[in-house]
């Protein structure tokens, strides 16, 4: 197995560092955490400031052993951000340097200022065994065991010609996987062929005897009142049965003799099978049991030992057995005998005819429905069921003591190219192989025995309900050290699944039956279904081929095949001619072509960003390609994958929300809004237009004989920027008893006493039917002291705790929308379309503050309106 974890080093030296937290509010990347300390490996130069630092955030784990913070350094750029009672300390040095570092190596956009700021805002923590422990459980080493790769051969070559030997080194062809695989016998063993060949000559003579019999229970069933007979038991049988006696494959003397039969009447085998497969689709097979128990002709003497439920699986399971006997021939034939040719040629066909209608696939699909609900209808996987396992999908910071998610008890079906998860209930005891037996039962008319003890098939709620499919072309599979965890990166999340699962995360899975402490065979499961789910459905030339790296650290698959599969993430051409190169952008794509030095191979890699060239020696090429496969593989894990990093960032994100931080670490921060920096400059320069507006000509007021000292401002006036409309002209409107301010308590009198309003087109100073009407029985001093009565601290307190939750919520939505901007805006450069990303958030941006103005027009409109009115 090959790691492709980041390496992690021994907790138990790094839990005697100081650790230091917070919470990066300036890019809203969630909690920091570093380990910080004196450098433990000696150096010469005495001047330096050599500190060692480990650093987790949302970008992954980084370890610096060893860092030389001085001002000569460009990382010295950040302390230069710190705050100025900080820059004097050295240990915020230290943090600002490393960050810095950090950082630089995640390619993350942020600069020294960002290290600087995030640095000052560090606080040390104490007790950290508790963070120390999760970190370890959290951060445990992930391993690869298996890797598949597309391999691309010339149309039409052969596998003897000038790559034979690059071929042959891919190791063993397997067994079950596209072509047959062919023996690597320089002779042939006779005895064990004809063995071989005599069997399946016994096992088509029974074939055809139970044939018959089906046949003959099938016209008699036929004859009866219910129509449903037609269609259950279908004319298509006896066409088989014909074509089995036609074909007189009993006869045929010798293996090339029987190979040509196979290849000349196996497609003849097409339509009959393929319409009584069609038929088995439409089976009702409540209908099935009654028109057999209320039948006779099972009653008769010849038919006292048939089961009929085994005479109608017989055709279905007679094409598979074709394939195991060829792959059993091809086994001991040598590979220049004429006979093997023909093999394959007649494995192909016998896949194209098992492909064609309802194969046993689709019965345990449909069964499989019955047990799951709620099935998306419009979701069909392709292929067989290749295998099932328990998993129990645990929370952060994932510890040996199990934190189940609220619906993590599950099971995970494998098929060719897609994995479906699915739940449990909380009181079910239906375990894997419960199930497969329950799917794998070869009785079609009758339900399975455990669907009765289980009562499936009478209960209104399945055991088993529906959690959602990913494309195993999407996904990224590891485990951990232990082999107990299995760890699945989603980068699009899943489909057809509750909205919180429909996000890209990371899913660490406890594995439970089978594969309890066997995670890695579980991998090896899906990197075989990858391939199959790519593999064509009909090519003769297609196989699979498996070798282990020389110590045994990783087995690759090789994929052959002449045609390019779609969705391949490492992709091999081998002697491909100039301009048929893959249009499918993979992970990472080498072509591999001959030059003039016969010794040599020209090797081109192509990745997501960057393309290099190199001649390689052919004794060289392998470690070659061993060097340039294991960088891709690391770089499906980085926190910089485009493909994988929101997956990452959210994994790392909850756990380190999951850490056992103290309470005294995570004070509640309020973050500079936007919507708050503009609101209070609204209410300051209303507040301060009020002022000058309503003071003017009063005692104390700015400008006047008393004025006090510049910028003080009355903390208690009220004013109401909606109360006034724009461009209005103010004018002051002295009241009678009008009692002196003080300096410390002053009275104001009311906006409707002090202020009158004017059109601006208005010359003369005020009209008498604008200004309001003077009171005349109500006591000014106590309405205006009602409406000032101050509330309690208690309800001020609740105003602005409200306050700052919605203010808090327009920071957080603002931040998101600049981040998505800005990310989209990046990708778009760093395909060459900047220009084309910008001028269209500048046409969006347009439109938006058109829409403002326009809104806010109506609002000036409607607020003078309101002002007539009074």
């Amino acid at each position: 197995m090959v790691q492709i974890s980041a390496e992690i080093p021994d907790f138990s030296s790094i839990s005697k560092l100081p650790l230091y937290y917070t919470v990066d509010r300036v890019k809203g990347q969630g909690p920091v955490i570093v380990f910080c300390g004196p450098s433990t490996i000696t150096n010469e130069t005495k001047s330096a400031s050599r500190i060692q630092a480990y650093i987790f955030t949302s970008f992954g784990f980084r370890s610096y052993p060893r860092l030389t913070i001085t001002p000569i350094s460009e990382l010295y750029e950040a302390v230069n951000h710190l705050l100025p009672e900080h820059r004097g300390d050295e240990i915020k040095r230290g943090l600002a340097g490393a960050l810095h570092k950090y950082y630089l190596d995640v390619h993350a956009q942020h600069d020294a200022s960002v290290a600087g700021h995030i640095a000052s805002s560090m606080t040390a923590i104490s007790p950290t065994e508790g963070v120390v422990h999760d970190l370890e459980c959290a951060l445990q080493p992930q391993h690869i065991s298996h890797v598949e790769v597309d391999v691309i051969l010339p149309t039409g070559s052969s596998r003897s010609g000038a790559w034979s030997s690059l071929i042959e080194s891919m190791g063993v062809q397997l067994a079950g996987y596209g072509r047959a695989p062919v023996s690597s016998a320089t002779s042939l063993d006779a005895s064990s062929l004809k063995q071989q060949v005599n069997e399946f000559y016994e096992t088509e003579i029974r074939y055809i005897e139970k044939l018959q019999r089906l046949v003959d229970v099938a016209r008699e069933l036929r004859k009866g009142p219910p129509s449903e007979c037609l269609e259950l038991f279908p004319q298509a049988l006896d066409r088989i049965l014909q074509a089995h006696k036609n074909a007189d494959i009993t006869h045929t003397q010798g293996i090339t003799a029987l190979s040509k039969t196979l290849v000349e009447h196996l497609p003849k085998f097409s339509s009959c099978y393929g319409e009584y497969f069609e038929s088995r689709t439409q089976m009702k097979h409540d209908t099935a049991i009654r028109i057999v128990r209320e039948s006779v002709v099972l009653q008769q003497p010849r038919y006292a030992n048939d089961r009929l439920e085994d005479l109608f699986i017989e055709p279905v399971q007679r094409l598979p057995r074709f394939t195991l006997y060829i792959e059993k021939f091809l086994s001991i034939l040598p590979p220049t005998h004429p006979a093997v040719a023909l093999l394959q040629k007649a494995q192909a066909k016998v896949t194209a005819i098992c492909s064609v209608g309802e194969s046993p696939d689709s019965t345990v699909l449909r069964r499989l429905k019955s047990l799951i609900g709620p099935w998306p209808s419009d979701f069909h996987p392709k292929g067989r069921l290749i295998a099932i396992a328990e998993a129990q999908e645990v929370k952060a910071p994932f510890t040996e003591v199990d934190r189940p998610m609220q619906d993590g008890q599950g099971m995970l079906l494998l098929f060719p190219g897609c994995l479906v998860e699915v739940n449990k209930g909380v009181n079910s005891t239906l375990t894997a192989y419960a199930l497969r037996q329950t799917l794998e039962r070869p009785d079609i008319l009758s339900t399975p025995p455990q669907m009765k003890s289980s009562g499936a098939s009478h209960r209104s709620k399945p055991e088993l309900a529906f959690r959602g499919w990913i494309a195993l072309n999407d996904l990224r599979a590891s485990f951990s050290s232990s082999g107990k965890d299995l760890q699945l990166v989603i980068p699009k999340g899943l489909n057809d699944c509750a909205y919180e699962r429909s996000r890209p995360t990371v899913q660490i899975h406890r594995m439970r039956g089978q594969y309890e402490g066997r995670a890695n065979k579980w991998t090896e499961e899906l990197a075989k279904a990858t391939i199959l789910g790519r593999a064509p459905t009909f090519n003769d030339n297609w196989e699979l081929r498996q070798m282990r790296t020389h110590d045994s650290s990783l087995t690759i698959l090789f994929a052959l095949s002449e045609r390019e599969s779609p969705g391949a993430r490492i992709r091999l051409g081998i002697g491909l001619a100039p301009g048929t190169e893959s249009r499918d952008r993979a992970e990472t794509s080498i072509t591999l072509t001959e030059t003039s030095d016969p010794a040599l191979y020209e090797v081109r890699v192509q990745t997501v960003d960057d393309t290099s060239r190199a001649h390689v020696g052919i004794s060289n090429f392998p470690t070659y390609f061993m060097r340039v496969l294991s960088a891709t593989l690391r770089d499906r894990f980085i926190a910089s994958n485009q493909t994988t990093n929101n997956a990452l960032a959210s994994h790392n994100l909850k756990i380190l929300k999951s850490l056992s931080i103290p309470e005294t670490a995570t004070k509640r921060y309020r973050p500079p809004s936007p919507t708050k920096l503009l609101s209070n400059f609204g209410s300051i320069k209303a507040s301060f237009l009020s002022r000058s507006k309503s003071d003017v000509g009063r005692p104390g007021s700015a400008g006047g004989p008393n004025s006090s000292r510049p910028g003080s401002s009355d903390s208690n006036h009220p004013f109401n920027l909606a109360s006034l409309p724009p461009a209005a002209t103010f004018h002051v409107t002295p009241t009678a008893a009008t009692p002196s301010p003080s300096r410390k308590k002053k009275r104001r009198s009311s906006l409707s006493d002090l202020v009158s309003l004017n059109r601006p087109d208005d010359d003369t100073p005020s009209s008498p039917e604008r200004r309001p009407a003077p009171p005349t029985s109500v006591n000014t001093k106590e309405v205006t002291a009602q409406r000032r009565k101050p509330s309690g601290p208690r309800e001020r307190s609740k105003k602005m705790e409200a306050l700052f939750e919605q203010l808090n919520v327009e920071n957080e939505l603002l931040y998101e929308r600049y981040n998505s901007e800005l990310l989209g805006l990046a990708k778009a450069a760093r395909f060459g379309e900047a220009n084309k990303a910008l001028t269209e958030k500048l046409n969006t941006a347009q439109r938006e503050l058109a829409s403002l103005r326009a809104e806010n027009m109506k609002l000036k409109r409607r607020i003078v309106e309101l002002e007539d009115l009074k």
